[in-house]
């Protein structure tokens, strides 16, 4: 009954590797900046990992390395859960929905897939989600909360706006070929 928070702006990074990748020198446009900042300046979320500690309502966190659908996994594996994200729970993020568009891929390929973020992924206490909420108001960060963990040992899944629900794919693979 866990609610799932993640901190800023997940899966920027790997969508400014993406765009560098396939645009070369045109990823320096302006346009893509907040992407490639993510890349290669990730922000540091220490000072709001120790207002949230001290909120007393974090549960369990990590941070965003491998890719929102591949840690949010970790968490559920380290606890023995699963989790459902609510696509409609996620703010409106141009950048990366601009990057999606040129890419051609769903937002959501880059949202939950592999990238270096650095963001911090949180299981909250839902009784303390106004805590972690000032704390995240108060360190200049933004804070979504996007679903809840769930009962018995499973994928994390999103819950799509139709109401379909689909196992999010996976993240980085440091073993894969």
């Amino acid at each position: 009954g866990d609610l799932v928070a993640v901190s800023g702006w997940p899966g920027r990074a790997g969508a400014g590797m993406r765009l560098a990748r396939a645009l070369g020198e045109a990823a320096r446009a302006p346009e893509w900046e907040p992407l490639l900042e993510a890349w290669l300046e990730p922000p540091d979320r220490v000072a709001l990992a120790l207002a949230l500690r001290a909120s007393g309502a974090v549960t369990a966190a990590v941070d965003v390395s491998d890719g929102l659908a591949g840690d949010l996994a970790h968490l559920c594996e380290a606890g023995g859960l699963g989790a459902e994200v609510e696509e409609t729970a996620w703010p409106a993020d141009e950048p990366l929905e601009r990057a999606a568009r040129a890419l051609g891929v769903a937002p959501g390929a880059l949202r939950f897939g592999p990238s270096d973020d650095y963001e911090l992924l949180l299981a909250l206490d839902p009784a303390g989600r106004p805590a972690v909420e000032r704390a995240a108001a108060a360190a200049g960060v933004p804070l979504a909360v996007v679903g809840r963990f769930t009962a018995g040992p499973s994928r994390p899944a999103l819950r799509a706006a139709d109401g379909a629900v689909v196992a999010l794919g996976a993240g980085y693979d440091h073993f894969g070929s």
